[in-house]
């Protein structure tokens, strides 16, 4: 169905489902997506009327309305870009990132909890108090 619906992604259908529930996204809204490779994510937010700016570690193919960097969201000077990109503190941070498995259960719980912390700590700081 994502790609008879021209989405890069099935993610981009757990982001409507969200979105229909909570309403999260819209016209005017300023939105990071955090792991944007494919883009799914940030289809979904540019058709809810959002500005959206995306960075992953892996490139991502251009999405006309769509700001794309490639780096590391944890990076000491990406917080200022995306914030300068997206005009200010975001409205909403969408991520759906996951590390790089090894097969060991406990290394890999040990880097998910890591990621998802450094993720919450980027939320409290960058995203605009609702």
């Amino acid at each position: 169905q994502a790609k008879t619906r021209g989405f890069r992604s099935r993610a981009a259908f757990k982001l409507m489902e969200l979105d229909d529930r909570f309403h999260l996204l819209g016209r005017g809204k300023r939105v990071i997506d955090l792991g944007a490779a494919p883009g799914g994510w940030s289809q979904v937010a540019l058709e809810h009327g959002a500005t959206v700016v995306g960075i992953d570690l892996l490139p991502v193919d251009p999405l006309p309305g769509a700001t794309f960097l490639q780096g590391d969201f944890a990076d000491a000077d990406m917080p200022a870009k995306l914030t300068t990109l997206i005009g200010g503190k975001a409205d909403v941070v969408l991520s759906d990132m996951a590390p790089n498995t090894t097969g060991h259960t406990a290394t890999d719980h040990v880097r998910i909890l890591a990621l998802a912390e450094l993720a919450l700590d980027w939320f409290q700081t960058h995203l605009k108090p609702r």
